[in-house]
C-alpha cells in the first residue's frame, strides 16, 4: 500500500512538472504572438502605408468594372469573404472572454482588431465594385453561401457553450486554415490581373498565418494537459469541416482556382468542377489533416452530402 501511494505521489509530481513545463513553453511560444510583436510586425510592419489593405492609388481594373458578369462574380466572392470575416470577428471577440490565461487573451485581442480590419477592407472592396454602402449588408446576406452561414451558426453555438478548446480548433485551426488556403489561392490568381485585390489579400494571408499558428500552439498545450478534450474536439471538427468545405466549394465554383483564375484583359481562364473537387480532396483536406496532426488530433473526414 505504501509503495502504491508513493507511486501515485511520484506520478502526480511528474504530471504537475510536465504541465508546468508545458505552460512555460507555451508562454515562450506566445511571446511570438504578443501585442508588441503584432505592433512591430503587422501594424508597423507589412500593413504600414496601406490604404484599405492595398497601396495608395490602386483601383479595381476597368475591364472588371465594365464586364457585368465578372463584376457580379467578384461581388459574390468578396461577399463570402465579408461573411467569413464577420464570423471570425464575432468568434475571436467571444474567445477573449473564454481564454484561460492572459497571454492568450492579449493575442486574441489583437486578432479581434485583425478580423475587424478584414471585415472593413473586404466591405470597402464591395463598395469599390459598385455595391451601394447603404445596401451592403443586404447584398452580403442575399449572396452568402448557405453552407458558410451554417458553419458560422455552428461555431457560434460552441462559443456560447463556453467550450474554449473546441471553439479554438473550429476557429483558429479550421476556419483560419481554410481562409489561409482560399486567400492564398486568390492572391496568386490576382497578382497580374488585379494588383489592388492581390495586395489586399496579401496582408490578410499574413494575418491568417499568425492566427492559425497561435491557435495550433494553444490547442497543443491544452490537449496535452487535458486529453479527454480530444474526442469532443475531433467530433466537432468533423461536423464543422462538412460546412466549411461545402462553403469553399461554393466559392470555388464562382472563382475558379487555377494559376490564373476568372478572367482578365486577355479573356477567361479557369478550372473545371473536376479540378475543384480534386483540390478539395487533395489540397484543403490534406492541409487540414496536417494542421490537426500537428496539434495531436486525427482528421475526421466529413460525410459528403
Amino acid at each position: 500500500m505504501h509503495r502504491d501511494g508513493s507511486c501515485e505521489r511520484v506520478r502526480a509530481r511528474s504530471t504537475a512538472g510536465m504541465l508546468l513545463e508545458s505552460s512555460e513553453r507555451m508562454a515562450d511560444d506566445l511571446g511570438r504572438f504578443s501585442v508588441q510583436h503584432w505592433l512591430e510586425n503587422a501594424a508597423q510592419g507589412y500593413l504600414l502605408g496601406r490604404e484599405q489593405g492595398h497601396l495608395a492609388g490602386e483601383r479595381e481594373p476597368t475591364w472588371l468594372l465594365a464586364n457585368e458578369p465578372l463584376r457580379k462574380r467578384a461581388i459574390f466572392v468578396t461577399a463570402q469573404l465579408v461573411s467569413a470575416e464577420r464570423c471570425s470577428l464575432a468568434t475571436s471577440a467571444g474567445l477573449v472572454g473564454l481564454a484561460p490565461d492572459d497571454g492568450l487573451r492579449r493575442f486574441l485581442a489583437t486578432q479581434v482588431i485583425d478580423e475587424a480590419r478584414h471585415v472593413e477592407i473586404f466591405s470597402q472592396r464591395l463598395i469599390d465594385l459598385g455595391v451601394p454602402a447603404p445596401g451592403l449588408d443586404a447584398v452580403v446576406a442575399d449572396v452568402t453561401s448557405p453552407n458558410l452561414a451554417r458553419f458560422a451558426e455552428a461555431l457560434r453555438a460552441i462559443v456560447e457553450e463556453r467550450d474554449f478548446v473546441p471553439a479554438l480548433v473550429g476557429h483558429n485551426v479550421l476556419l483560419e486554415g481554410v481562409m489561409l488556403s482560399v486567400c492564398g489561392l486568390l492572391h496568386g490568381a490576382q497578382l497580374e490581373q488585379n494588383p489592388k485585390f492581390a495586395n489586399t489579400l496579401a496582408g490578410t494571408v499574413l494575418d491568417e498565418r499568425r492566427h492559425a499558428a497561435c491557435g495550433e500552439t494553444a490547442v497543443t498545450a491544452r490537449l496535452r494537459g487535458a486529453p479527454e478534450l480530444r474526442a469532443r474536439a475531433e467530433a466537432l471538427q468533423r461536423d464543422l469541416t462538412h460546412w466549411i468545405l461545402a462553403a469553399f466549394s461554393d466559392i470555388a465554383r464562382e472563382a475558379p482556382l487555377g494559376p490564373v483564375a476568372g478572367a482578365g484583359p486577355r479573356g477567361s481562364v479557369g478550372t473545371g468542377r473536376a479540378e475543384i473537387e480534386a483540390f478539395l480532396s487533395h489540397g484543403v483536406e490534406e492541409d487540414l489533416s496536417m494542421r490537426l496532426s500537428r496539434i495531436g488530433l486525427s482528421y475526421r473526414a466529413p460525410v459528403r452530402s
